[in-house]
């Protein structure tokens, strides 16, 4: 099964081996320290900093990135990372990845349990039925609202 996600995010690696196991795991998603999406590569790498032990997942959209990311966050004691996701592929979920720890939420129920004076740009999810675009545009924007809060970039 193929997922899209919006992922942006930042880690920095305890060790050159831990980078270098982490940089194996994302195989053709990084090309000459940039990341690549579906389009080709995302246009403001590098990505990737050897010397500093660090990789930086681009904010974007992305295709099966985050069992990677997971797989890499499990398999690194001490990694330092800060990484956020969003999908609205077949599920409403936003997560953030503090130093290996994961938080998840439903979107709609973070959305619904903001200050009605922060709801009130978006407002409250559309029935799907009665107005399929306007629920699309409301997923977008409570997607972008998650990674504002949360984001690094």
């Amino acid at each position: 099964m193929s997922t899209h996600e919006t992922m942006q995010g930042e880690m920095t690696f305890p060790t050159k081996a831990a980078f270098d196991a982490a940089l194996a795991v994302f195989g053709e998603y990084i090309v000459d320290g940039v990341f690549q999406g579906e389009g080709g590569p995302f246009d403001n790498g590098p990505h990737v900093d050897a010397e500093a032990l660090s990789i930086t997942i681009p904010c974007g959209l992305h295709r099966n990135l985050s069992p990677l990311v997971d797989k890499v966050v499990g398999q690194t004691p001490g990694i330092k990372c800060h990484i956020v996701g969003t999908t609205t592929d077949g599920m409403c979920v936003g997560w953030t990845i503090e130093d290996g720890r994961t938080t998840e939420v439903q979107l709609e129920d973070w959305w619904n349990a903001k200050p009605e004076a922060e709801r009130s740009q978006v407002g409250q999810k559309p029935d799907s039925d009665d107005d399929l675009d306007r629920c699309i545009e409301w997923l977008l924007e409570v997607e972008a609202a998650f990674h504002e809060e949360h984001g690094v970039e």
